[in-house]
């Protein structure tokens, strides 16, 4: 699959860690590779930070929105930075900031795991439109 080409045909790319029901969970991958819950979580948030990063690398340049501390973390370490500049409150309790990775600068829009309603991502596309 070429994901660069799929997120600029379809305006976005959606990429989450949840179980899919029928298919093995987390929790019994967690278990037959004996890793714990912390292991786990730390295994996610890097695969999914080193997935964002490869996709900047592809050349990708599109806002992040990237939920969850843990993933956010992942995501800072795999492009080995310690700094976010926070630009303004989008919503309540989502954060747009920015930050710099291989010359460029990145928008990133941040939220908790557990935060926001049901219509938080289509609301956020309408807001970046608008922007």
């Amino acid at each position: 699959m070429d994901w660069k080409e799929k997120i600029y045909s379809n305006g976005a790319l959606i990429v989450d860690s949840n179980d899919l029901p029928g298919h093995t969970t987390a929790l019994d991958y967690s278990s037959q590779h004996g890793l714990d819950l912390h292991q786990l979580r730390t295994k996610i948030s890097t695969t999914m930070g080193n997935l964002t990063k490869k996709l900047l690398d592809l050349g990708v340049e599109a806002t992040l929105m990237i939920t969850g501390g843990d993933t956010l973390l992942g995501f800072m370490q795999q492009i080995d930075t310690h700094h976010l500049t926070p630009i303004c409150e989008v919503f309540p309790g989502v954060v747009l900031s920015s930050t710099h990775y291989a010359g460029k600068q990145y928008y990133i829009i941040s939220k908790s795991g557990g935060f926001g309603g049901d219509n938080l991502i289509a609301d956020l596309r309408t807001y970046i439109s608008n922007k």
